[in-house]
């Protein structure tokens, strides 16, 4: 018994003394790696010099401003109502979306084969103008200046209708509000006519002017066609509320015949039952936000 004791304190022993042996050897030359890898890491550091590179301010200006312009107010996301087509759907059918005659509002203003019907906006223009009763040349020229005015104090309002920044200039922009809007007034004017059937000098000299030839083109039931399926494409629209505002300029004066007694949602709601016969104009909604501000 005492023989075996021995024996096993002697096994333990060795086994311990070589455990420990096994154990250094396995981390020596790991260590030794690891700070021979860090020497040369700080050696290689050291002898690396720092190279100092210059950054213009007008570069860095102009990343600045590019970021910037990348956020949209928060007030904008708010009242965002006219939307882009997503590519991925414009690539299945890009001619659903594009208007063929004419644009209205930013999206697809001043495209080549658009610019035709811009002489017939201002056409239009100068017809709601000359319309009012009490208008001569000098008050012609006021009734436009109220009519920038009027626009110019929506711009806010209006570019914040867009689901994009529209990259516009301020002047350049209402300009083309009250030229889209107009021919809107215009266009449904004469429809009220040609469906109610009646004699509306104030309506029929606003569409029809002059029996040119240019003119006829442009008052054309093939054209008024084309001119109804650009108005209803989703990227060609206006906002609601710049047209009524012009409407109320231009058309609901007490001094302004027949057409004073109606309203901006009694023309749209009969142009769409023009367009679209099954529309009861007597339960249909346009829904749009109330001029708040009191504009």
């Amino acid at each position: 018994m005492g023989g075996s004791d021995g024996e096993i304190q002697q096994e333990s022993t060795t086994l311990d003394s070589q455990t420990e042996f096994a154990i250094r050897i396995e981390e020596s030359p790991v260590d030794s790696v690891s700070d021979g890898e860090t020497q040369q890491e700080s050696t290689t550091s050291d002898s690396e010099p720092e190279v100092a590179i210059d950054i213009e301010e007008s570069w860095v200006d102009s990343v600045r401003s590019r970021v910037n312009a990348s956020f949209v107010p928060k007030w904008r996301k708010e009242s965002c109502t006219i939307f882009r087509v997503p590519a991925n759907l414009r690539a299945v059918h890009p001619e659903a979306y594009e208007p063929t005659v004419v644009s209205i509002g930013p999206y697809h203003h001043g495209k080549v084969h658009l610019e035709p019907m811009e002489k017939h906006k201002r056409r239009m223009l100068g017809r709601l103008l000359s319309r009012r009763r009490d208008v001569d040349r000098r008050r012609h020229e006021d009734a436009l200046r109220e009519c920038l005015r009027k626009v110019k104090a929506l711009e806010e309002r209006a570019r914040s209708c867009y689901s994009e920044v529209i990259d516009m200039e301020s002047n350049d922009f209402v300009e083309m509000m009250v030229l889209d809007g107009c021919f809107l007034i215009g266009l449904l004017l004469l429809t009220k006519a040609m469906m109610m059937e009646v004699e509306d000098e104030d309506a029929r000299v606003v569409w029809e002017g002059q029996k040119d030839e240019e003119e006829m083109h442009y008052n054309s039931s093939n054209l008024l066609t084309t001119v109804k399926h650009d108005l209803l494409k989703v990227e060609n629209q206006m906002p609601f509320f710049v047209v009524e505002a012009l409407f109320d300029l231009l058309v609901l004066q007490p001094d302004n015949g027949p057409s004073a007694s109606i309203s901006m949602y009694d023309l749209a709601l009969t142009l769409l039952k023009k367009w679209n016969p099954s529309c009861d104009p007597y339960t249909a909604t346009i829904n749009h936000p109330k001029d708040e501000e009191g504009d």
